[in-house]
């Protein structure tokens, strides 16, 4: 029996997989010497558009998601995108928000795969992830580049929104009074 030869590019080819699942044909782009591979795609989520790119690091084992919002940064709002993005990587979990030097706003998450499996539905996990990161706060992101708005506005505004949400039925503690 022959036995079955693995991939020098087993990223890639959950890469492949992965694309192939979605019934898309983009082009994966392969460095064979460096080990590496990329495919770019867009995605558009409430009539804005998203760039991304799912990249593989062979060597390393990292399979990589960039994904870049729709809302550029002027550079006289970039401090301001920065504390808001650092807010908003506080208290989310997966993946991170940047404030680019260049006036995006990026999302990035990293498997590092080393030693286990990675399956296609990772990527499928760290896009998803990527633009309900982008959703959930481009209200917040607009305040701070349209709206002029500072991150202490825009964070004491959210504070008062939870505290309205939250009633009247809960004493000083956070405790509810009454069931």
């Amino acid at each position: 029996m022959a036995k079955k030869s693995k991939s020098a590019m087993p990223l890639t080819d959950v890469i492949r997989a992965w694309r192939d699942d979605q019934d898309w044909t983009d082009e994966i782009t392969i460095d064979e010497e460096e080990m590496t591979s990329s495919m770019s795609l867009s995605y558009n989520e409430e009539g804005q558009i998203y760039r991304a790119y799912v990249e593989a690091e062979e060597k390393k084992q990292w399979l990589k998601v960039f994904i870049y919002g729709p809302i550029g940064i002027p550079a006289n709002r970039y401090a301001e995108a920065c504390q808001l993005v650092n807010h908003m990587n506080l208290i989310d979990g997966f993946g991170r928000i940047c404030a680019m030097k260049d006036g995006q706003f990026q999302f990035r998450a990293v498997f590092d795969v080393e030693g286990g499996q990675a399956v296609p539905e990772m990527i499928t996990n760290m896009i998803t992830q990527g633009l309900s990161r982008f959703t959930n706060w481009a209200g917040e992101m607009a305040q701070v580049i349209f709206a002029g708005k500072t991150t202490d506005q825009i964070l004491k505004e959210l504070d008062e929104a939870e505290e309205n949400e939250s009633g009247s039925s809960e004493g000083g503690d956070g405790v509810p009074d009454k069931l």
